[in-house]
């Protein structure tokens, strides 16, 4: 007897490969036919979807991009201990350029110690120096030099500064009066007596070097040749009110007094002495060299400071001319046609 196979149900189950047929054995008992059991699948729990994890990274440490597991150069332990390594080195420079500071302004406090007094001897000695003693006096302790309020022979930077300060004003208010005033007019006139005296100081600063005389401190050059300005602003004031002979006349008195004060005072600050010129030796014969060569170039730089900031008037007014004698600039008539009149009204009405 044929064992029968049964029919494929749809939604069931899979059919499975036929079963081979085993011969019919008598004396075992009969084995109906067992179908392949259905595919039940194992009921799992639900679990929620779970969010995206991105893989373990090396930690970092703000502020720079070094990973912790390697070496780090720029840990914040290292930058605290960089830091206190440059603050040490710094107090040391901060401190000195302090002192250095206190220092300086100290020393521009010295030359700005002055009284009445004091201002009246100095213009004194700067116009008629007729004084004997020009040697600078030193305090107690013999360290230190006296501020001018206690010392005449010091020098100063308040009455070349003042003097500096008229000289400029008087030309830009004569550059007004002849309709010539600009805002650059003075910035031109102070730079270029600016420079003229800071290159003359370092002339005479450089000459002391390398003629290897007893040092003087800049600043007191400094004053010393800012003196000049006292008699260019009286030799200006004199050529512009009074004319080209009068501001010959007190061009050669002032440029002499000065030169003759300049000489003095750098005898007293290079030797300590001011009665005489000592001409014992090689080195006293080359300061008077020195000093006559500084003490003539004083008539020409006065000179070009009384000239060199204005502009034709005054030099034709120097020479001689007046106001009235300088020639106005000719202005050419244009002649205007009665047809180009028309035209104009016409073009109006329209």
């Amino acid at each position: 007897m044929e064992q029968s196979i049964p029919m494929f149900q749809p939604g069931t189950f899979q059919p499975s490969p036929p079963m081979p047929r085993q011969p019919f054995q008598p004396g075992q008992p009969f084995q109906p036919f067992q179908p392949a059991q259905t595919f039940q699948p194992t009921p799992q729990p639900f679990q929620p979807a779970q969010t995206f994890q991105p893989p373990p990274q090396p930690n970092y440490n703000p502020g720079h991009t070094q990973p912790s597991g390697t070496p780090e150069f720029f840990s914040p332990v290292a930058a605290q201990m960089a830091g206190n390594m440059f603050a040490s080195m710094g107090s040391p420079m901060i401190s000195q350029t302090q002192q250095a500071g206190e220092r300086w302004f100290g020393s521009l406090k010295y030359y700005f110690a002055v009284d009445n007094l004091y201002v009246w001897h100095k213009l004194k000695s700067v116009l008629l120096p007729i004084g004997k003693n020009w040697n600078r006096q030193m305090n107690a302790n013999s360290t230190e030099f006296l501020p001018p309020n206690q010392d005449r022979n010091a020098p100063d930077l308040y009455l070349p500064l003042m003097a500096f300060v008229t000289y400029v004003l008087l030309i830009a208010f004569f550059k007004g009066t002849n309709n010539e005033f600009s805002p650059d007019v003075i910035g031109m006139t102070t730079t270029t007596a600016f420079f003229i005296i800071g290159l003359e100081a370092l002339c005479v600063k450089a000459g002391i070097w390398l003629l290897n005389f007893p040092s003087v401190a800049f600043l007191d050059v400094l004053a010393y040749i800012g003196y000049k300005f006292i008699g260019a602003v009286l030799n200006i004031s004199t050529g512009l009110f009074l004319g080209h002979y009068p501001f010959l006349v007190t061009y050669a008195i002032t440029s002499l007094s000065f030169s003759v004060f300049l000489a003095r005072t750098l005898q007293a600050a290079l030797t300590g002495s001011s009665n005489n010129m000592g001409y014992n030796n090689g080195a006293s014969k080359t300061q008077s060299y020195f000093l006559v060569v500084v003490a003539v170039l004083q008539f020409l730089v006065i000179y070009f400071l009384c000239y060199i900031s204005f502009s034709s008037p005054f030099v034709q007014l120097s020479m001689g001319a007046t106001v009235d004698t300088v020639q106005e600039i000719p202005v050419k008539e244009v002649p205007i046609k009665e047809q180009d009149f028309g035209e104009v009204q016409e073009a109006l009405q329209a």
